[in-house]
């Protein structure tokens, strides 16, 4: 029993993640802690990049432009459209401070800073920000904080992954260590920072590249069962955060990394299920960026 190519559970993740953010922020009934879904995101990108990367650099094809480009090309049409649309209603509709406003939020998301700038004057969870019809770019930012800096940092050791695996994954569940224990300091005297900063969220993205790393394919039928436990516990664990934590909670956290496990160890384990397969799941896995901006 080999390790798929293609993974419904990843779309199945992508669905929960842009489900709970779009109930989170309409305020739907049990849904306090849909922000999470951003977490989720997260991890999923993590662990694409690092396949993306590593298995470009065993194949001996990695192309640091044509990475950029497929994330040029996936990202910008979408935000594009969005910003432009947000850019007509609010001369349409908006008073004239909220237009320039909604103007300067597209400016800063396009340019992919938005989370600095929300950082510097608005913290995500204050009642003021949820007049911020594109407060949710700041995680958008910081994801192509991610593509811009990731592969150049595999790029500088890439000899190790292809020479010495070992001390390569040591290095790296250095500085996915290192990342976390950042955040959990931070978050004490500036949780603004914490939660919109590359520095303190890249734990969560390197955390889906471990998923990578440590991929290994089924040898017998106790270990299958023993991963579709584990699995069937992380979708549970999913479910669960997404009802009881809520934003009086300090996030990023402790809490934060139950989630963060939770998505890794589905990723990691790599279990089909019939129900993942289902095409209304699927479908808002696969528009899961376009939905969420």
């Amino acid at each position: 029993m080999g390790i798929k190519q293609f993974r419904y559970d990843i779309g199945f993740l992508r669905a929960i993640a842009v489900i709970s953010v779009l109930f989170f922020h309409f305020k739907v009934p049990f849904f306090d802690g849909g922000f999470l879904g951003v977490d989720i995101f997260f991890v999923i990108s993590g662990y694409l990049m690092t396949r993306i990367v590593l298995n470009g650099f065993t194949r001996n094809n990695f192309s640091l432009k044509e990475f950029y480009l497929k994330r040029v090309k996936r990202i910008f049409p979408v935000l594009i459209v969005v910003g432009f649309v947000i850019l007509l209603v609010s001369i349409l509709l908006f008073l004239n401070k909220d237009a320039a406003q909604n103007a300067k939020n597209v400016v800063f998301s396009s340019m992919f800073i938005s989370n600095i700038y929300y950082w510097l004057y608005n913290g995500y969870f204050d009642s003021a920000s949820q007049g911020n019809i594109f407060l949710h770019s700041w995680s958008l930012s910081v994801e192509w904080q991610f593509y811009l800096v990731y592969p150049l940092l595999l790029l500088v050791v890439k000899r190790f992954y292809l020479n010495n695996r070992k001390a390569f994954n040591i290095g790296f569940l250095g500085f996915t260590l290192i990342s976390l224990v950042l955040c959990l300091w931070v978050t004490q005297f500036d949780n603004s920072f914490a939660f919109y900063m590359f520095p303190t969220r890249a734990w969560e993205m390197t955390i889906g590249g471990i998923a990578f790393l440590y991929a290994t394919p089924l040898e017998n039928k106790f270990e299958y069962n023993l991963r579709r436990a584990i699995v069937i516990i992380g979708y549970l664990t999913l479910l669960v955060s997404i009802v009881l934590i809520d934003s009086s909670d300090l996030w990023p956290s402790y809490y934060t990394i139950i989630p963060a496990v939770a998505t890794f160890l589905i990723i990691a384990f790599n279990i089909d299920f019939k129900f993942l397969h289902s095409r209304g799941v699927q479908f808002f896995g696969d528009i899961s960026y376009s939905l969420y901006l």
